[in-house]
C-alpha cells in the first residue's frame, strides 16, 4: 500500500530519536578519507542488526546491503559517502541543544549515513514494502585525491544492472542535482631546488612566486555562457616562522558545462605555469588531480519532476544546481540518478557545524516518499539526458 506524504512526515516526526540516535553514534567516529575503518565496522554493526540482506565491503572499503523486492525487477541504488574532510585529530564530540545538533561533518555526511542506516526501522514502522530491490552504498573513498574512486569502483563491479540512483547528501534540505558540472581539478607545485641560486629568485620565496601564478590565472578571460569559473582551494606550504618556504603548492577547479572550454583553459595554465619555471628556474608542474565530465538528466525527468512536487507539498523551497561528487559516476555511464538533501545547516563544513533536527525529519520523508515513486514508475529508469 501506497503511503501518503503527510503519513510518512508525521510518523518519522513522532519517532525522530531513532535516527538521532544513529546520528550521534556516526558522527563522533571520525573517517577521514582512505582512514574510515572503524566508521566502517561500525556501519556494517547496524546494518545487520536492523536486518538488511547481503552486507559486504568490497576491495575499494564501499560497504553495500541489500533491501530485497517482491518482484525484484529494477535495482535503485541509494548512496552516502562515509569519509569526511576533517582528520581524526578533530574533536568529534556531538551535542544536542534544543532542536540542533551540534559537531563536525554532521552535514557532510553523517546526516546522509543515518537516513540509510535507519531506513529499515520507518520503513517497517509504516509498513513499506517495495517491489523492486534497493542497494545501499556506502562508498568511503570519495573525497579529494580519493576522486570517487569507491563510488566507480562499485558501479563497475556490483554485478548487477543498477537503473536508478540517489545520492543522499545532508546538506542541504530543498537541493536537487541532477546535472554533473564539466570540472578539471588540479595542483600546480612550485619547488625550489637545494642548488638554487637565489639571486636568479625572481621573488623572494616558494610562496610568493607561487602567489604570481595565482594573480596570472585570475587575469585569464571567463566566458559568462556557457558558465564557467576557476576556484581555488587551497594553497599550502609546509615551512615555519624563520625558514623560507622552498615548496608551495596551489590547488584549484575549472568548472563549467563545455568540455572544451574546460581544456582551453587547462593549457593556458599550463602556460603560465611552465613560463613561470623559466623565468625563476624554480621547478613549477600542474598535476591533475581528477576531471569530469559534463552529464545529467533533464528537467522534464520524471523523477526531477516528482521531487519538486514532494519539496512543493512539504513547503521547502527547492535548490537546483550541479554536482561533481559522486552523482557524476552514475551519470557518465549514462544511469539515471540525482542528489537531494536532507537537512538545513549552520557553519556548514566548520568546526561549529550545527544541523536542524526538524528538517531532518522533513529530509527523511521526501526520501521515502521519493522511493515509493522510484519504485513504482518505471519511467524513471530512462536517461533522457546527455
Amino acid at each position: 500500500m501506497k503511503l501518503s506524504l503527510s503519513a510518512i512526515s508525521d510518523a518519522i516526526s513522532s519517532h525522530i530519536e531513532v535516527f538521532l540516535s544513529d546520528l550521534m553514534l556516526i558522527a563522533e567516529i571520525p573517517a577521514p578519507t582512505f582512514d574510515s575503518l572503524r566508521r566502517q565496522d561500525h556501519v556494517i554493526e547496524r546494518l545487520t542488526e536492523f536486518g538488511y540482506s547481503h552486507v559486504s565491503i568490497d576491495e575499494q572499503q564501499t560497504i553495500s546491503a541489500v533491501i530485497s523486492g517482491k518482484k525484484s525487477t529494477r535495482t535503485t541504488v541509494l548512496l552516502s559517502h562515509l569519509d569526511t574532510i576533517h582528520p581524526v585529530t578533530t574533536d568529534h564530540s556531538a551535542v544536542i541543544q534544543g532542536d540542533t545538533v551540534s559537531g563536525v561533518a554532521l552535514a557532510d555526511n553523517s546526516v546522509g549515513v543515518a537516513s540509510l542506516i535507519t531506513m529499515p526501522y520507518y520503513c517497517n514502522m509504516l509498513g513499506l514494502e517495495f517491489d523492486n530491490d534497493i542497494v545501499l552504498c556506502f562508498p568511503s573513498r570519495t573525497l579529494g585525491k580519493a576522486d570517487i574512486g569507491g563510488t566507480r569502483f562499485f558501479i563497475e563491479n556490483s554485478g548487477r544492472s543498477l537503473d536508478f540512483a540517489i545520492c543522499v547528501e545532508g546538506y542541504r534540505l530543498g537541493r536537487i542535482s541532477y546535472h554533473s558540472q564539466g570540472m578539471f581539478r588540479g595542483e600546480i607545485r612550485y619547488t625550489v631546488p637545494e642548488e638554487f641560486e637565489w639571486s636568479r629568485f625572481g621573488a623572494s620565496n616558494a610562496v610568493v612566486n607561487i602567489n604570481h601564478i595565482l594573480n596570472r590565472i585570475l587575469a585569464i578571460p571567463i566566458p559568462n555562457r556557457p558558465k564557467t569559473s576557476i576556484v581555488f582551494n587551497n594553497l599550502i606550504s609546509e615551512s615555519a616562522f624563520n625558514n623560507i618556504p622552498t615548496a608551495a603548492t596551489l590547488q584549484f577547479e575549472i568548472r563549467s558545462s563545455n568540455t572544451t572550454l574546460i581544456n582551453e583553459i587547462r593549457h593556458v595554465i599550463e602556460g603560465i605555469v611552465t613560463e613561470s619555471a623559466s623565468e625563476t628556474g624554480a621547478e613549477a608542474h600542474l598535476v591533475e588531480i581528477s576531471r569530469r565530465v559534463p552529464s545529467g538528466l533533464s528537467f522534464s525527468h520524471p523523477a526531477v519532476k516528482r521531487l519538486m512536487e514532494i519539496h512543493k507539498t512539504l513547503n521547502i523551497p527547492t535548490k537546483v544546481y550541479p554536482s561533481t561528487s559522486d552523482l557524476s559516476a552514475f551519470l557518465e555511464q549514462q544511469i539515471p540518478a540525482l542528489t537531494i538533501g536532507m537537512t538545513s545547516c549552520e557553519g556548514y563544513n566548520t568546526l561549529h557545524e550545527s544541523v536542524d533536527i526538524p528538517t531532518c525529519a522533513l529530509g527523511m520523508a521526501q526520501l521515502l516518499d521519493f522511493i515509493q515513486f522510484i519504485d513504482s514508475d518505471a519511467s524513471t529508469i530512462e536517461y533522457d539526458g546527455t
